[in-house]
């Protein structure tokens, strides 16, 4: 099984049935467009939280993401912030023109 790795639970999303989240797209270690159905481990402060099936994963310049979506992303209402933290996120490595995934999951029913 695949792992998901968040830092953070910004805006509480981890709590929620379906979440999102926004990665940054270097090279095929990457790429999750033929990942669409696989179940990942979400993983927060090295544990495993619960399992989630990807269900959609956008691929697209950072530029090209709408506001609103990378301000739900991080939990924050004002723009500006939302992108400051993207910036500190990747620091030297951040471009607007940098390609990144805009990934929903879908957690996994225990049984």
């Amino acid at each position: 099984m695949k792992n998901i790795q968040f830092y953070k639970d910004w805006n509480r999303k981890l709590g929620c049935d379906v979440f999102s989240t926004i990665r940054r797209c270097i090279g095929l270690e990457d790429y999750y467009g033929d990942k669409i159905g696989s179940i990942f481990n979400v993983i927060a402060n090295d544990k495993v939280l619960f399992p989630a099936r990807l269900v959609s994963a956008n691929l697209m310049p950072f530029s090209a993401i709408p506001p609103e979506v990378i301000m739900l992303d991080t939990g924050r209402a004002d723009p500006t912030e939302s992108l400051a933290i993207f910036e500190s996120f990747y620091g030297k490595g951040f471009s607007k023109a940098t390609s990144f995934y805009v990934l929903i999951f879908e957690k996994v029913a225990k049984k």
